[in-house]
């Protein structure tokens, strides 16, 4: 029997509450006799939210162009419009960290709640009288709030700012420290757990600290899985170990979270580091994208994605230099040993269903190449790689991975070529964005059919104006689709042009730089044999 995850979490959720009337495993009240040794003076039932983590099936919006300019200033804009046209890879970055939201928005209810906690902002503003009081759905100004500090988790300089390597006690002394002052404190803290892996990440709010003898400690919580429900992480400071229980019934294995002293996976975020605008990681003008980096220094990092449409989780990303250095998962065992290289776990689990692929950072200017690997897949999944760096993306999108599947993208550093090579019968998306000093672009070619073991190669030469596609070992002629976006200060305009047939062998060039706007044609010419000649042309209509 399938069910859908809709009704599984109805499931889940009501065997919880059956298993906490009749005598499960319940966080009590802290006014049951604990020692509290720290207190904020938050309490969930009256200052979390009283809707529960959701995916964006709920969602009217996440985050739009004007969330982007208050995170990271005028700088994503493309033009002067209001709301402003995103640059390219500004808007590849916002839809890939919207679609990443659809695990759950975690991380934004646990750092808006105590936002409005420590009236860093005003909760009237967005609906009701307190926190408790608000609605999620039909409230499309609060949902953007969310969004956007749940995007703040992959930026500096919260990212930096995040306390990664404590272990368990150091974590409990932080927190009594920062909460003794209350509500005023200096800082107000979420906290990360997250599974071997750094999977199953998901961000909670600590509220206040219990001693209960022996050297263990509790964490209190916030858990925006559980509205209204006071939670504990337990801390074994003398074995400096943490485990946190995140359902009724520890016998759940999927629920148990635990660690210790060398798993580094349980982590504390400043809220002060969100509350900063936040520096631009794809902008072609902006700082490094790292705290302490110089102003008008080109960012240093290649930021790559792996996303789905239908579930999260089980494809694997293993990006490889060319020394052979790795980042990523071979197998089911995660490794880092490209020099230089980072990788952001991403917190946002609804009900642990689902867990999202950590985003990578690789310094520009490193040649790589990235597996996508579905072997811990046990159905289908549809899924996009993007790479976003300063002023450019590329990637593959809508790549229908099945179990056992592994693909090959290549992509060049500098943004303006890749070479996708499939294992099995797909029609994918190519994907190209530029920002430059003249018009940006943004580039698809809508799915390009491609046999097994055929490999599909595509680059970007803005200076000359030229978008050129090959195919290698594939037997048929390719059909695909063509659009563009043009952006400037006069706003965008839009070529669109359907079922364009490429040849095996071939070699496509589209012309782009001499489109003079809506309703004009432009060429496309086609290097019979990629000879390095043109041999023909063709007109193409733009359908719009």
């Amino acid at each position: 029997m399938i069910y859908s995850k809709r009704l599984k979490c109805i499931i889940f959720s009501t065997f919880v509450f059956i298993l906490a009337l009749y005598g499960g495993a319940r966080t009590p009240s802290m006014a049951q006799g604990t020692n509290i040794v720290a207190d904020t003076g938050f309490r969930p039932a009256a200052d979390g939210f009283s809707f529960q983590n959701y995916t964006n099936e709920k969602v009217q919006n996440n985050l739009v162009a004007d969330d982007m300019v208050r995170l990271f200033g005028a700088a994503v804009c493309a033009d002067s419009n209001t709301p402003c046209n995103l640059i390219p890879p500004a808007q590849e970055w916002m839809d890939k960290t919207n679609q990443a939201m659809n695990g759950g928005h975690c991380e934004g209810m646990a750092a808006l709640s105590a936002v409005f906690y420590t009236k860093k902002e005003d909760v009237s503003g967005f609906g009701g009288a307190s926190i408790a009081d608000l609605q999620l759905d039909n409230n499309p100004k609060l949902q953007q709030e969310i969004a956007l500090y749940w995007a703040t988790q992959a930026t500096n300089p919260t990212f930096d700012s995040t306390v990664k390597t404590d272990t368990p006690a150091d974590v409990v002394d932080k927190l009594i420290a920062a909460m003794q002052e209350g509500p005023q404190a200096t800082d107000f803290y979420t906290l990360g757990i997250f599974k071997p892996g750094f999977k199953e990440g998901h961000a909670i709010t600590p509220y206040a600290v219990t001693d209960n003898g022996n050297g263990v400690y509790w964490i209190m919580v916030y858990d925006n899985n559980f509205p209204k429900e006071e939670r504990h992480i337990e801390v074994d400071k003398n074995a400096n170990t943490w485990t946190y229980s995140a359902a009724a019934s520890p016998n759940i294995p999927e629920s148990l979270y635990q660690g210790d002293a060398t798993t580094l996976t349980l982590q504390l975020t400043p809220q002060s580091a969100r509350l900063q605008t936040q520096a631009c990681p794809f902008c072609a003008q902006t700082t490094t994208g790292r705290v302490g980096g110089l102003a008008d220094e080109v960012p240093a990092f290649n930021e790559i994605w792996l996303t789905s449409t239908d579930k999260h989780g089980d494809a694997n990303l293993l990006i490889t230099d060319a020394q052979g250095n790795k980042l990523g998962f071979e197998g089911d065992k995660f490794v880092n040993t490209i020099p230089g290289a980072m990788y952001i776990p991403v917190k946002s689990d609804d009900l642990w269903q689902d867990s999202n692929e950590p985003i990578y950072d690789i310094p520009v200017g490193v040649a790589f190449t990235i597996t996508l690997d579905g072997s811990q897949l046990k159905t289908k999944d549809t899924v996009d790689v993007t790479l976003i760096g300063p002023g450019y993306d590329l990637g593959v999108e809508g790549v229908s991975l099945a179990p056992g599947q592994k693909d090959t993208l290549t992509l060049s550093a500098d943004g303006k070529t890749l070479a996708y090579q499939t294992s099995q019968t797909e029609s994918p998306t190519l994907i190209f964005g530029i920002e430059h000093q003249g018009a940006d672009y943004e580039f698809e070619i809508q799915g390009a059919d491609m046999d097994a073991n055929g490999t599909i190669n595509a680059g970007l030469d803005y200076d000359n104006g030229v978008l050129t596609m090959k195919t290698t070992n594939i037997t048929t002629t390719s059909t695909f689709n063509v659009l563009f976006n043009r952006i400037d200060d006069k706003g965008e305009t839009t070529f669109t042009h359907d079922d364009v047939e490429l040849a095996a062998g071939d070699t496509a060039s589209l012309d782009f730089g001499k489109w003079d706007g809506n309703g004009k044609p432009l060429t496309l010419g086609i290097d019979k044999g990629s000879t390095g000649t043109i041999t023909s042309t063709l007109t193409l209509d733009d359908s719009k």
